[in-house]
């Protein structure tokens, strides 16, 4: 498989940055106005389900017409509004196609940098896309959902984003309306999981109202950040929680998108994979395929961050269905 076919989906705008930071804050977002959101956001009749999704860090920090180097992203900035559009379509392209409705709200998220400032400037930073992301998801569930069932999904930043959206402001009503969670390149805690009610593990192909959690590497020497480091994961070829094998054969399929025509293509037995201390490890992948010289602090060589969506699109797109149709069918 060629760099190129996975790598799309994480172009970054590599940046270096040398200049005075500002952390200063876009305005907060306005989710009344549908400039705030992908596409058109209403809803077809014909789709049954819909997935709200939140996309992972795109950008890193890039100086202004002042000098200084801004921390939080703009979704009014025409060239950030260009690369969060085209990562949305990716998504609606991958997982929604004509099937579930899809939602994406923009927002104010932290620059690439900040991650290699430590967990606590991270943790602090946060606050902001929290926020937009709160109010983001209560929006839709008011005006946009209309009592149907829906996916959320996320990865990196995104999936984080969903976790904290989860804990702060899902209410039970909303929860049961929950297919499941896929938050791709995050961390669930034993912490979280005892606290919040709402961040129920997932154990199965088909359990419902659950958190799908995996972060990938390439064997088992890989260690990431300590905000990767997940108490919890599952492996999404075959959807156990122990350390039991899954050979690459019975992977469904790493996902091929093509940004000229928005189509998308999988290959089929990529890698296998199993959990070892609640990374997946995926030993058919070469270390550097998603290394990025500049990341190396953030994602080591075989550290797999940067593809875990991608990795296992074929595999996860059939998991929704199986979710998806066991909801409908308990929902009788």
């Amino acid at each position: 498989m060629k760099r190129i076919t996975l790598w799309i989906v994480i172009t970054l705008c590599l940046t270096a940055c040398e200049h005075e930071t500002d952390n200063s804050v876009p305005p907060k977002v306005k989710y009344r106005d549908m400039n705030s959101w992908f596409g058109n956001p209403k809803h077809d009749n014909r789709c049954e389900a819909d997935i709200f999704y939140i996309y992972p860090s795109l950008f890193f920090a890039k100086p202004n017409a002042e000098g200084d180097t801004l921390l939080y992203s703009d979704i009014h900035n025409p060239e950030q509004a260009l690369r969060i559009a085209e990562i949305q379509q990716q998504y609606k392209t991958i997982y929604a196609d004509s099937t579930f409705n899809f939602y994406s709200p923009k927002y104010r998220q932290i620059m690439l940098d900040v991650y290699g400032r430590g967990e606590e400037v991270v943790n602090e930073m946060m606050s902001v896309p929290t926020e937009d992301i709160v109010n983001a998801f209560q929006y839709y569930m008011k005006h946009f959902n209309g009592g149907r069932p829906y996916f959320l999904m996320g990865h990196s930043q995104g999936a984080s984003l969903i976790i904290e959206m989860i804990k702060k402001s899902m209410t039970q009503k909303q929860y049961d309306l929950m297919i499941a969670a896929y938050v791709f390149g995050s961390k669930l805690t034993k912490e979280e999981v005892e606290e919040c009610p709402y961040l129920t593990p997932a154990t199965g192909e088909d359990d419902l109202h659950c958190i799908i959690v995996f972060n990938s590497v390439t064997d088992t020497s890989v260690r990431t950040p300590s905000y990767f480091k997940s108490d919890y994961a599952i492996n999404p070829v075959n959807w156990k929680t122990d350390s039991t094998f899954a050979p690459k054969e019975m992977q469904k399929g790493a996902v091929l998108y093509s940004q000229k025509d928005t189509t998308c293509y999988f290959i089929a037995k990529y890698t296998g994979t199993y959990l070892h201390d609640n990374y997946l490890v995926c030993p058919d992948v070469e270390p550097s395929f998603f290394y990025i010289e500049s990341m190396a602090d953030i994602c080591p060589r075989g550290c797999l961050h940067l593809g875990d969506p991608l990795m296992f699109g074929k595999d996860i797109k059939d998991n929704m269905h199986i979710r998806f149709n066991k909801y409908k069918s308990s929902a009788k």
